[in-house]
């Protein structure tokens, strides 16, 4: 039974991977290490945040020039966002 289970999970469609879904995946990482995700609250670590967004930064360095407007908006506003709550959490 359990193998019969893992031949359906290994077969289900995954769509293949693009730059949002780098993008959102860092920065949903940063916001639970911030602890605002609430089912990761305990996990809170705020080195682990501040690495994810300096993350984001390089990888907007390395991608610049490379980037659609739309993929240079996304990472754009998601440092943005995350530094300014990174900011404000420092401050409490």
């Amino acid at each position: 039974m359990s193998q019969e289970k893992d031949n359906a999970n290994s077969t289900a469609k995954i769509d293949p991977p693009v730059f949002a879904t780098l993008v959102h995946s860092i920065t949903h990482t940063a916001l639970a290490a911030m602890g605002l995700i609430p089912e990761m609250k305990e996990k809170e670590n705020k080195a682990l945040a501040e690495f994810n967004i300096e993350l984001l930064i390089l990888l907007r360095e390395k991608t610049k020039g490379n980037l659609t407007e739309e993929e240079k908006q996304l990472i754009d506003n998601c440092i943005q966002d995350l530094q300014i709550t990174f900011s404000q959490q420092a401050k409490e």
